[in-house]
């Protein structure tokens, strides 16, 4: 009788060793990478006009574009000042053909989620940008990180953003002083402790609180025009930069939490306005702040994705919004993705960013009016 009974119990122990190990093999781990900012984060390129009509500046006419032509802009390098092309960002596979009718390719295991101006998640495809026909960096962030994390880890891609905003008064943090952070830093900050702690099973499919797990990644930031349109706010762009940072990771108790910055290249290297470059500056010196950790926030070059109006015809005449043009919203997206994946190598160390205007004789402060 003893026998039968320690063997009995042997095997209730094995049956649930087995179960504890299938449950552990099957629980899901999300990365969730924060995205925030201002018009450009929601996102401005063109994937494709609604009409049918195949427009050059949209994403579906660069899947036809062999952009080998163009010189690679290594993410970890001083960029020429040149057009040229992300390191890591690749066009093929973006549209499948094998369907009738074709359709845009959903990225397995990454997950976009829009919020503030915008209420729309789903799996990462086109149509997270501004309207559903258009993209912003988060298209290109989510497909690199989605390729970086297969078969390890599902990937969220949480944007927060509102356009014509600034740091100075929108997304005033708390360590910036004044009687109240910013709306736009509120608010953010509620969205993503709502989407981390109550929100992800319906972000991510099949995602369970009790089994699974999920650890906020990276910050990423795409913003500045606003800051730029007055000089106060140019010149405290620094440091309330470096107080967003901060401000960010010591609310999601994260002290090293890796910050990925797109530059805020509009006008590529033929802009010579001081308050646009000023704000460039503020974005690289913040990578020099010792007291953030160096090697803990990158800023990545994106004057070389600039193309003009004249050069692609945009798919908008904005400027501001980088012409429409959706090879640019990808390519920030990839190098800024690029950078948070060495940074969560260890890897990452920063070049540097010149923002002299290409004009020395071009003061700081001149007006812009007349740029685009």
């Amino acid at each position: 009788f003893l026998e039968v009974r320690a063997e009995m119990v042997r095997a209730m122990i094995s049956v649930a060793l087995f179960a504890t190990c299938a449950s552990l093999a099957s629980a899901k781990n999300v990365q969730v990478f924060l995205l925030a900012g201002q018009s450009n984060m929601e996102g401005k390129g063109v994937a494709y006009e609604s009409s049918g009509q195949l427009v050059n500046g949209t994403l579906l006419w660069q899947l036809n574009v062999n952009h080998s032509y163009l010189p690679l802009c290594h993410t970890m390098e001083q960029a020429p000042k040149v057009g040229c092309r992300a390191e890591g960002a690749n066009f093929s596979g973006l549209y499948d053909n094998s369907t009738q009718p074709p359709t845009w390719t959903s990225f397995p295991g990454v997950y976009a989620a829009y919020k503030g101006s915008n209420d729309r998640n789903g799996t990462m495809t086109v149509g997270y940008g501004f309207q559903e026909t258009w993209i912003g960096p988060e298209y290109g962030f989510g497909k690199t990180m989605g390729e970086y994390f297969a078969g390890k880890s599902d990937v969220l891609v949480l944007k927060v953003c509102w356009g014509g905003t600034a740091i100075e008064t929108d997304w005033r943090p708390p360590s910036s002083g004044g009687d109240a952070p910013g709306w736009c830093y509120s608010n953010m900050t509620k969205i993503v402790h709502e989407a981390l702690n109550s929100n992800l099973d319906k972000l991510v499919p099949g995602f369970n609180y009790g089994t699974d797990t999920w650890n906020l990644t990276a910050f990423g930031w795409h913003q500045g025009w606003n800051d730029g349109c007055g000089q106060k706010s140019a010149d405290d762009y620094a440091v309330n930069l470096a107080n967003l940072i901060h401000d960010v990771r010591a609310e999601f108790d994260s002290p090293r939490l890796p910050v990925t910055i797109g530059l805020s290249g509009f006008g590529g290297w033929g802009q010579d306005v001081g308050r646009r470059l000023e704000i460039m500056a503020a974005q690289y010196n913040v990578t020099q702040n010792a007291a953030l950790g160096l090697g803990s926030v990158a800023a990545v070059e994106t004057r070389g994705f600039f193309r003009s109006f004249t050069e692609t015809h945009g798919a908008i005449n904005q400027g501001y919004h980088w012409f429409g043009n959706a090879e640019t919203y990808f390519y920030i997206g990839t190098a800024m993705a690029e950078a948070a994946k060495l940074m969560l190598q260890g890897q990452w160390k920063q070049p540097f960013i010149d923002t002299k205007p290409p004009s020395e004789d071009t003061p700081f402060g001149e007006n812009d009016d007349t740029v685009w």
